[in-house]
């Protein structure tokens, strides 16, 4: 069900699943809930034993709202909840929380976290996303995490990269998917390594053409290009497209290669982290 209403109306609609329990899937995007409307949002959730997705990205719940939801989730033990969308939310230092989410949540099977900005740096030095790095090893329930367009930087990747090697097994079927190439500085050298954990691609679109789509060409897929704000304001910025076929082409065996021209369109300075790799990964 879409509701609308800010924060007060998130309240009166929170307080009437607390008496009627039977609502399984809530979507609450861009209604100007805040961390205020959030707070209402955790208290139902703390006893909620029948709502299986949520969706409150795009609200501004800020740090605040992301714990005290993080929080209800840990309390709430019987909680069915198995998709939880809080991108969009200006989240920076909740990491902890979502952390802790991670670790003790067994019933979450798809967790979004896109446009927050879990990877600035927090007075400690670390960021957010590193002290959930350390967690998400520790979850094998999780099927995807999204956390691209978060500033991730390549520090904290190697981070998840450690923690994976030590805390976790190498994936042969079913693996999981983790959304972070876009919008972060992700270490080509590092996307093997992470591949044999997660599904890393996120496939362009297919092609309109039947002949075409039958030939048994591989796919492309974004993987890690990083564009210069300098270039950008100058006008088109040429880049070369690689189409690769095998995992094995990641690591430098390009199939065949071409050229494409990207602009940002109304002259911005535009930092971005893209590029094209294997649809096996």
């Amino acid at each position: 069900r879409r509701v609308h209403g800010g924060a007060l109306g998130c309240k009166y609609l929170c307080e009437s699943l607390k008496a009627h329990p039977s609502l399984t899937k809530l979507d609450m995007q861009s209604n100007r809930v805040g961390h205020r409307g959030a707070k209402y949002v955790a208290e139902m959730l703390r006893s909620n034993t029948a709502l299986t997705e949520l969706n409150i990205a795009g609200n501004e719940i800020k740090d605040f709202g992301c714990e005290m939801i993080c929080k209800a989730l840990i309390f709430n033990r019987k909680s069915p909840l198995r998709i939880l969308n809080m991108g969009h939310n200006r989240i920076v230092a909740a990491g902890d929380h979502v952390a802790g989410l991670v670790r003790q949540n067994k019933a979450l099977r798809s967790l979004y976290l896109w446009r927050n900005r879990l990877g600035d740096r927090l007075p400690s030095g670390v960021s957010s996303f590193a002290v959930m790095a350390n967690a998400l090893p520790q979850n094998r329930s999780l099927m995807l995490v999204d956390v691209t367009f978060n500033n991730i930087q390549p520090s904290d990747v190697a981070t998840l990269v450690a923690s994976l090697e030590t805390q976790a097994r190498p994936v042969v079927s079913d693996k999981p998917m983790l959304r972070i190439i876009e919008g972060n500085l992700v270490p080509s050298a590092l996307v093997p390594r992470l591949a044999h954990y997660y599904i890393l691609h996120r496939t362009l679109p297919h092609d309109t053409d039947p002949a075409r789509s039958q030939q048994n060409s591989p796919r492309e897929v974004v993987k890690n290009v990083t564009l210069d704000k300098a270039a950008l304001r100058q006008g088109p910025v040429s880049l070369e497209r690689r189409v690769l076929g095998t995992d094995a082409d990641l690591v430098g065996n390009p199939a065949q290669s071409s050229q494409h021209v990207w602009n940002s369109g109304q002259g911005e300075a535009v930092e971005t982290t893209f590029a094209l790799g294997s649809d096996n990964v």
